[in-house]
């Protein structure tokens, strides 16, 4: 079976819905924006740019390889559809917590924010077991598969170490 149209279409209707939160946010709060970008300044905050564009390429080339691929099963569209669902809904949490813990630094939105990275990266290493697990026969399919995978590899490095552990660690825990 292809990866369905309606999983497609409800991950894209997510996707556009996170991006139109940051976009909604980053116009309501344009000075809490920069803030939250914590001691993360220079070449560092250029560093972030680049891997999240080339991140933008990493998970195009995921759903390139789901497309390609005839013979996922059921449970497996529904297991990637749950994986990739999880990962955008918690990173729609994550700027408003963030903003709401700068006008009130409490324990519990800092906790928030840390368990809303931790499911993001979670959702994306889980992803990646996903990915792993796929059959292959053709020498094209396995090439595209291990593209996709290796995608998903820098998307998990992007979202846990460098938003979960060293975002965390410039934002929460120094400024």
């Amino acid at each position: 079976m292809n990866f369905p149209v309606y999983n497609t279409l409800f991950i894209a209707l997510l996707g556009l819905i996170l991006l139109y939160s940051y976009y909604y946010f980053s116009q309501k709060y344009p000075t809490i924006i920069e803030s939250l970008w914590g001691t993360i300044k220079g070449k560092t905050r250029q560093f972030y740019f680049y891997s999240i564009g080339f991140c933008f390429i990493c998970y195009i080339s995921i759903f390139f390889y789901l497309f390609s691929k005839n013979n996922l099963t059921s449970p497996q569209i529904q297991q990637i559809t749950t994986a990739i669902s999880t990962m955008i809904i918690a990173s729609m949490l994550w700027m408003p917590l963030s903003i709401q813990y700068h006008f009130h630094k409490s324990c519990i939105l800092k906790s928030l924010i840390i368990i809303t990275l931790l499911l993001v990266a979670l959702s994306a290493f889980y992803l990646i077991l996903l990915l792993s697990e796929l059959k292959e026969t053709s020498t094209k399919m396995k090439y595209v598969k291990n593209i996709s995978v290796l995608g998903s590899i820098y998307f998990f490095f992007q979202v846990f170490v460098l938003d979960f552990i060293y975002w965390n660690y410039a934002y929460l825990w120094r400024s």
